[in-house]
């Protein structure tokens, strides 16, 4: 018996569509286009759409709605269509069509349109017409900006001959939305990797993902810049202000960045900056080489390390508040290293833990990030030590407890 995949097809109901083949077959489009085309064409006449519409059931941006029907203009699928009344033109709308208008077959049934798809933000919300079959060919909904289409067409057509002659522009596999890159990127920003303020509060990974992923997609690569730029200024603006931020998705396609004052960016990566550089130098004059503070990044990287050791006593540990001379004995080497890094002038550390510390990044005093490292000292029973919740920022492995395990792989092996 064969086992080669074969199509079966069940039985009809009254939710079908005929759509001629070559809808799904013709090269000039793309399979996003393409998409549209069969969608358009499985709705009845008079049928009215708007281009929110179109970018919700896609999953896509506006951007790339207004592509699709770009691309149904220039092969001929879709045709501007003015209205007129009492002698006025009246608003323009798109009529779509199953053949493209260059087909000799179509030009002879021109007048048969399928639908109409009118270019300005209305609602969502899509339904048929009540008006009667012989007024198929009137517009339906009065644009204004149809103009953009022939625009667009037209640069279009500027840049697909301008690439014969000039080499293509090198896009990073990050702002690809087709790449692994380019959906790591989304994950990392929603996760805080590399950010300071943790994790996107309420996200959920299986249910949202593809439509965050969605509305990242529909921002050009300047926009995802600065919307990763603007993220723990807007989470951290939000704590403060003591209101919900909204979710990833809402944040990327409304551009809430550019609602808020720059003010709120500028403050929190001045006080970011300050934070640091009074961090890595806790005295003036010259400093011996391999001097480091012993709250800053080196020194909180050995601190780690002593933490990931373990401790002496395992049993004494457990106790959440240990006097100096119980945590002598429960962390000999860790209580040792304290008293250094309660040195005002730092201390010199061997190359290895500067190294260390690159993994290391600044955590802000009152993030969501810092609450979670606090939350993973008391889950591992470590010492939290009272001098953290005075820092303007503490020096923590990047990317969160989750990259502890990371951080403990690449001390195997170091000479302590």
């Amino acid at each position: 018996m064969s086992q080669e995949a074969t199509i079966r097809r069940g039985v009809r109901n009254a939710r079908y569509a005929a759509i001629p083949n070559h809808v799904f077959e013709d090269m000039r489009l793309s399979m996003e286009a393409r998409w549209l085309l069969g969608y358009l064409l499985s709705k009845p006449d008079n049928w009215t759409v708007v281009q929110k519409d179109i970018a919700n059931k896609g999953g896509c941006g506006r951007d790339k709605a207004r592509k699709m029907i770009a691309e149904l203009v220039d092969a001929g699928y879709a045709e501007k269509e003015q209205a007129r009344d009492a002698g006025r033109f009246g608003g323009m709308s798109l009529v779509i069509y199953d053949e493209p208008l260059n087909n000799p077959i179509t030009l002879q049934t021109h007048a048969e349109s399928v639908a109409f798809v009118p270019q300005t933000e209305m609602p969502s919300t899509a339904k048929p017409s009540t008006e009667t079959p012989s007024t198929v060919n009137q517009a339906l909904v009065s644009t204004d900006n149809l103009e953009n289409t022939e625009n667009r067409i037209e640069k279009k057509r500027t840049r697909e001959n301008s690439e014969e002659s000039e080499p293509q522009e090198f896009v990073s596999p990050e702002d690809d939305p087709n790449t692994a890159a380019f959906e790591k990127r989304v994950i990392r920003f929603l996760n805080g990797v590399g950010y300071d303020t943790g994790i996107w509060p309420k996200w959920d990974h299986k249910t949202t993902l593809n439509w965050i992923k969605g509305h990242f997609t529909g921002l050009t690569p300047a926009e995802r810049a600065a919307a990763e730029r603007w993220r723990d200024a807007y989470l951290q603006d939000a704590v403060e202000r003591k209101v919900k931020p909204h979710p990833a998705g809402v944040f990327f396609r409304d551009r809430l960045w550019n609602a808020l004052s720059p003010e709120i960016l500028s403050r929190y990566e001045t006080a970011k900056e300050r934070a640091t550089k009074a961090q890595e130098a806790r005295f003036d004059g010259s400093k011996p080489d391999g001097w480091a503070a012993g709250y800053g990044p080196v020194g909180m990287a050995r601190m780690f390390a002593y933490l990931l050791d373990g401790p002496a006593d395992a049993e004494l540990a457990q106790n959440q508040f240990l006097p100096r001379v119980m945590m002598a004995k429960a962390w000999p080497a860790l209580s040792k290293f304290r008293e250094i890094q309660q040195q005002r002038s730092g201390a010199v550390f061997p190359q290895i833990w500067h190294s260390v510390a690159e993994h290391m990044e600044a955590v802000p005093q009152g993030t969501a990030m810092l609450k979670r490292w606090k939350d993973e000292f008391k889950q591992r029973a470590w010492p939290w030590s009272a001098e953290f919740d005075r820092m303007q920022v503490v020096y923590c492995p990047r990317g969160g407890p989750d990259a502890l395990e990371e951080l403990q792989a690449l001390l195997r092996g170091i000479e302590k």
